[in-house]
């Protein structure tokens, strides 16, 4: 008989997992993916405006480790086999044309995510070179998938979507259906929404309940713990933050490209030097998301505030700063200090700043006294405090916390405490800083779980 195989909630790991097993040559086996959403696009393009990520171009993984708050040790093995420029390699085998920017993301060449889509869907079906007007045989919808009238309902004639099994040739593909529990005795059985199933093995990928629009939910964590597993504490993280103060909120779109970030936790000192956006709730963006890794765990609200100290200029050390003022009170005497800001910061953020400091922005250059010369100096160049007061709901791209990577096989992903179930990315206690370090380790877990299932499968045929 076929072996088997469910891989629940797919996103990046599920879809690297279901490649190598399609890809892979000498076993017989079924392989089923089940979505809660009716397409693969949900969550695969959600990332930098439908982009969509693929890797980080930081090779080196002794540098690639520092990037992951939780679950660095539990990674070694997995980037040993599988690091970012493996991963890059890939995907340009497959026919992807990737670049790499400055700040080292991958992204396609085109920009757009479905190129990415569109390899997966490769890898798992040889009939995607049939046409759409091929109506009384297998064509694509809008997604990209390929699908027979047979399968669609009236109204999903009428906007090509799928809610029903499709046969690929070497994956079934359960769109719009919901896993509802797991039990696990000689085999697992999987109940949905529909039907009930069984399978030999079962790849969790499942996340928590981040971007609540394309149908993330606790589930996955219901379903380890339903085959014995642990889940540590968890909480939302890389995150933007309401802040306390409100004259930075006029700002918004406003970004500094070597912002530089302080907090103090617990008597330690944490930084994050990147790009942040100012925003019309708070602060956002890449050393954003790096502060709310650091304070996943912390309470933070109105009365608990979390201070951070935004350093919009990092590269300006005090003798730089204040030597820009100093000459520019000599050899512009009677400029207005606004004027002569302006030569530094955006027009909007140097009026709002002003206002807020109670400074005359019209005063001119050799009015300055002393004390509020370096007052200026120092908030305007080392630091000016903010205080966030709330992670801001229903943005958050990771869960810190998950499946105790204790009970997990770092180098197969599977359980030790329920035999056959495997594990990847997120639903496991491991997080990076930023969405493309989640990506690596999405991909590189969900390759080491799917090929661990095929090498299972080919001692047993041997």
């Amino acid at each position: 008989m076929k072996a088997r195989i469910a891989i629940i909630w797919w996103w990046a790991a599920g879809m690297m997992a279901a490649a190598a097993l399609s890809e892979l040559k000498n076993i017989d086996a079924e392989i089923h993916l089940f979505e809660k959403n009716k397409m693969l696009w949900a969550k695969v393009l959600i990332s930098w405006w439908w982009r969509c990520n693929v890797t980080t171009g930081m090779y080196k993984n002794n540098e690639l480790l520092k990037n992951y708050p939780r679950g660095a040790e539990f990674l070694k093995y997995t980037f040993s086999k599988f690091w970012p420029r493996k991963i890059k390699n890939r995907f340009e085998d497959h026919g992807a044309k990737l670049k790499e920017e400055a700040d080292h993301r991958i992204f396609p060449v085109s920009n757009k995510g479905s190129d990415i889509v569109w390899i997966f869907e490769k890898m798992f079906s040889n009939t995607l070179n049939h046409p759409k007007n091929e109506w009384n045989e297998v064509f694509l919808d809008d997604w990209g998938i390929p699908t027979t009238w047979e399968n669609l309902s009236t109204n999903e004639m009428k906007w090509l979507n799928i809610s029903k099994a499709v046969v690929c040739e070497k994956v079934i593909l359960h769109f719009g259906e919901s896993i509802v529990s797991i039990k696990k005795n000689k085999k697992f059985t999987l109940v949905s929404d529909i039907s009930s199933y069984e399978f030999d093995y079962v790849i969790l990928t499942t996340w928590w309940s981040a971007y609540a629009h394309t149908w993330s939910s606790w589930d996955g964590y219901t379903f380890a713990r339903e085959c014995w597993h642990t889940i540590t504490p968890l909480w939302p993280s890389l995150n933007s933050f309401l802040t306390k103060e409100t004259w930075t909120h006029p700002l918004s779109w406003l970004s500094f490209k070597n912002a530089m970030l302080h907090i103090k936790l617990h008597e330690k000192k944490l930084t994050a030097m990147w790009w942040i956006l100012l925003t019309h709730f708070g602060i956002s963006w890449p050393a954003t998301f790096v502060i709310s890794a650091y304070s996943a765990f912390e309470k933070i609200d109105e009365t608990n505030s979390l201070e951070i100290l935004v350093q919009a200029y990092s590269d300006y050390d005090f003798n730089r700063r204040n030597t820009f003022l100093l000459t520019a009170m000599k050899e512009q005497p009677n400029k207005e200090l606004q004027t002569i800001l302006w030569q530094k910061f955006s027009k909007r953020f140097v009026e709002e700043f002003l206002r807020f400091e109670k400074i005359d922005a019209k005063q001119h250059a050799i009015q300055l006294t002393k004390s509020t010369r370096e007052s200026l100096a120092n908030k305007l160049w080392n630091w000016f405090p903010l205080h966030a007061i709330s992670r801001r709901p229903g943005d958050e791209f990771v869960t810190a916390g998950g499946v105790d990577t204790n009970e997990v096989n770092n180098e197969t992903m599977e359980s030790t405490l329920c035999k056959w179930l495997y594990f990847a990315w997120e639903i496991l206690n491991i997080d990076g800083f930023t969405w493309w370090f989640n990506l690596q380790s999405s991909r590189a877990t969900g390759m080491i779980a799917g090929l661990s299932i095929w090498s299972k499968l080919r001692m047993n045929n041997e």
